[in-house]
């Protein structure tokens, strides 16, 4: 099965190269437009569009009639998200999984980021509330 955050991406198919988000993010090849199909292959990309212009899998992917599935992330969290991507759903068309040294350092970084930013966001929510 797909990983949760592609779940309700639209599924772009493989000779529509040019609807593919022009955003930083990750991506999941697939082999339909099923949910439920594991990933033949996980990346990421700066700019997805411009990644898969010349992308070394698309003979492959063509051949497959395959899928695009997209998910919008900020840079700094592509290589980790790649990363526990890729090593959680191990699809075949990855050669091998990201070097990640530091992996737990960074699971844990990437972690209390998020955490951070979850907070901010409650704290001036709590702050509109009280000055309305």
């Amino acid at each position: 099965m797909l990983p949760l955050q592609f779940l309700l991406s639209k599924p772009i198919h493989i000779s529509d190269r040019t609807d593919l988000p022009e955003w930083p993010g990750l991506y999941a090849l697939v082999a339909s437009r099923s949910i439920f199909e594991d990933p033949l292959y996980i990346g990421k990309a700066g700019n997805i569009r411009r990644r898969w212009a010349g992308h070394h899998k698309e003979g492959k992917a063509l051949a497959h009639g395959a899928y695009i599935r997209c998910r919008r992330y900020q840079k700094w969290e592509l290589p980790i998200v790649e990363a526990i991507a890729i090593k959680s759903f191990r699809p075949p068309w990855n050669e091998r999984t990201p070097r990640t040294k530091s992996y737990p350092l960074e699971w844990a970084r990437y972690q209390l980021k998020r955490g951070i930013e979850l907070a901010i966001a409650v704290a001036a929510l709590v702050v509109l509330i009280h000055a309305a």
